[in-house]
Formats: C-alpha cells, structure tokens, sequence
C-alpha cells in the first residue's frame, strides 16, 4: 500500500477517535444517550475510578515514549509504512485511554475522578498526531 495513504488512513483513525469521544460526550450532555447506568455501589465506584487512573497512568506514558523503544526506533524512517503502522498503534493506545475514561465518567456520573483523566488523555492524544517524519 502506498505510504500517503498510510499516513491518510492514520490521520482518518486519529479524527475518528475525537470525533467518536465528542459525539460520545455531546449525546450524553444532551441525554440523547443515558447517563448514570453502571451501579453506583462504593466497591465497584472505586475499582472503575482506579481502572480510570491506572489506563492513564499506562497508556499516556506508553503512547507518548512508544516512539523511543529499541525495536521501534530501528523501523522509524521518513515515509516508511511502518512509522504509519507506529503512528496507528500509539492513536489506538490512547483510544483505549480514552473511550475508557468517557464510557466510565458517564456511566458513574457521581464523580470527577473519570473527566480529569479524561482530559489528561485527551491532552495527550494531541501529541499523537501521525506525521510523515520520524521522532
């Protein structure tokens, strides 16, 4: 497959998760879709908040270095597929990140804990933009 399109199709995939987060939460805050609907009970509120905090505290760091492992540093040349194929992988790192924090906030809907990581990935996912240069 040709590079550009790589790189085209990568560029897609990183719209689609903030477009997919923004409707997520727009349909949400307009209750088009329900909110509240994951048990409120203190046990499962605290795994689900620490599930939040610890897919933050792993994706964003691993997302954002992915580029200075050994093994992937040793593909990473300008215009190559497999830097898209790099650039594809850390945007779905931080995906998972995401749609966890957003599908988590709404479903709890009794604390904040779920947006702050939220916005920490969302900050982060910016820096993942897939460009056709290395580093």
């Amino acid at each position: 497959m040709n590079t550009n399109r790589l790189f085209c199709l990568a560029r897609a995939f990183y719209f689609l998760v903030w477009l997919g987060c923004g409707l997520v939460c727009l349909l949400s805050e307009t209750e088009v879709l329900p909110t509240a609907y994951l048990p409120a009970d203190p046990s499962t509120e605290y795994a689900l908040q620490m599930l939040c905090v610890v897919l933050t505290l792993c994706c964003v760091p691993a997302a954002l270095r992915l580029f200075t492992l050994g093994r992937v540093k040793r593909h990473m040349k300008p215009h190559t597929p497999q830097l898209a194929g790099w650039s594809m992988a850390r945007i779905a790192i931080m995906a998972v990140a995401v749609f966890a924090n957003t599908i988590v906030y709404y479903g709890l809907h009794t604390t904040l804990s779920p947006a702050f990581c939220l916005l920490i990935s969302l900050t982060a996912l910016v820096f993942c933009y897939p460009s056709q240069e290395a580093g």
